[in-house]
């Protein structure tokens, strides 16, 4: 059979497990991108720290992300894929949400780093997951049609969160970020891939 660079679409597109999961990706992404353009001005604006408070969010979002990659393994070991993917999204979303009414950097440091340890896992427990659904002959083709898809969702969503941004303060942006992660993760973990 030969094989074209539309054959990994066509696997990703009949294989459920495969498409649940691109899909939970590409709305996890795609949420999460206002975060990128809000992020900055709810520093400036609503915390009235600057840029160096704006540095220390994504510092604890880093510290937070480590610590979280550590733990990897325990949350692979104890959640199955159709549940530990769509509770990232959720929890990701739960500590986005609180930026909402916290104008404290304190507090959003730690929701930010919060956030970033319970999201960590996601991507590396993906990959193993499709590792294990993907025929080895399909991976190249299949990884490439989800690495187009994925990775066009965060800059389409940082365009979103522009957008929203011309209308609605950073916090409620953010908010509204964290409540479409957290519809993302239960539309997914309703269909529990």
């Amino acid at each position: 059979m030969k094989q074209t660079w539309l054959s990994g679409f066509d696997l990703l597109v009949r294989t459920k497990e495969i498409r649940l999961l691109t899909s939970l990706s590409v709305l996890f992404f795609f949420s999460y991108g206002p975060l990128e353009a809000a992020l900055p001005l709810y520093s400036d604006k609503i915390l009235h720290a600057g840029v160096q408070g704006y540095g220390l969010l994504w510092t604890g979002f880093g510290v937070g992300a480590l610590i979280g990659a550590l733990f990897t393994s325990f949350v692979a070991a104890r959640f199955r894929p159709g549940l530990s993917q769509p509770l990232i999204a959720l929890l990701w979303g739960g500590f986005l949400c609180p930026l909402m009414i916290f104008h404290s950097l304190p507090l959003a440091l730690l929701c930010l780093a919060l956030g970033a340890c319970s999201w960590a896992p996601y991507v590396l427990i993906e990959a193993s997951l499709l590792q294990r659904l993907i025929p080895p002959t399909m991976r190249g083709q299949i990884f490439g049609a989800r690495l187009a898809l994925t990775t066009a969702a965060t800059p389409l969503g940082t365009l979103m969160g522009g957008l929203l941004l011309q209308y609605l303060s950073p916090a409620l942006v953010i908010g509204l970020s964290g409540i479409a992660c957290m519809l993302a993760g239960t539309r997914a973990e309703r269909s529990a891939f």
